[in-house]
Formats: structure tokens, C-alpha cells, sequence
């Protein structure tokens, strides 16, 4: 697998500060413990970020796998008057995504 240079896990801190405000933004709409499991998995995500040099790419690649399909599944769940509060994390997902 091939490392996830710098300038790649700056987009995925991004995304993880940027979801985060989206969730304490829409949490109260979201169905009762995915908004916990979301959060959990943006700190699990930080975390794998923060401790890259010592654990590499399978932690960092894992979390950012289950953080997409949380955040999939997170956007559809959304109210539909706040669906547009995703936006700016769906750019940034998209721009990791052509960066693997």
C-alpha cells in the first residue's frame, strides 16, 4: 500500500475538523447514537493522524475507510434543510479520494 504522503493526511485533518463542526452543528437531527459513533470515529481518525509516524498506513487507511462509510451514512440521515452543511466535507473527501 502506498504511504499516505503529508499533504494527504492534511486533507483528512481538514475533513475531520470540518465534519466535526458539521456534527455539533446537526446532531440533535441525527438518529440517536450515530451521531456518538460518528464522533467517535473522527476522534479514532485524529488519533491514527496524530500517532502516523509510530502506526502507519493500515491504522490511518482503516479508520478513514469506517470514518466514509460513518460519514455516508451520517449525510443521508441529515434533515433535508441541512443537508448542504456537508458540502464543504464531501469536497474534501472527494479531493482525498483522488489523492489515494
Amino acid at each position: 500500500h502506498a504511504s499516505v504522503h503529508q499533504e494527504q493526511r492534511n486533507n483528512v485533518r481538514n475533513l475531520v475538523s470540518e465534519a466535526n463542526t458539521v456534527l455539533r452543528g446537526i446532531a440533535d437531527g441525527m438518529p440517536d447514537g450515530l451521531a456518538l459513533y460518528l464522533s467517535r470515529l473522527l476522534r479514532e481518525t485524529e488519533t491514527a493522524l496524530d500517532e502516523y509516524a509510530i502506526t502507519g498506513d493500515f491504522v490511518l487507511d482503516r479508520a478513514v475507510s469506517r470514518l466514509r462509510e460513518a460519514l455516508d451514512i451520517a449525510m443521508v440521515q441529515t434533515p433535508e434543510d441541512k443537508q448542504s452543511m456537508w458540502d464543504k466535507v464531501k469536497d474534501l473527501g472527494s479531493s482525498w479520494l483522488s489523492g489515494t
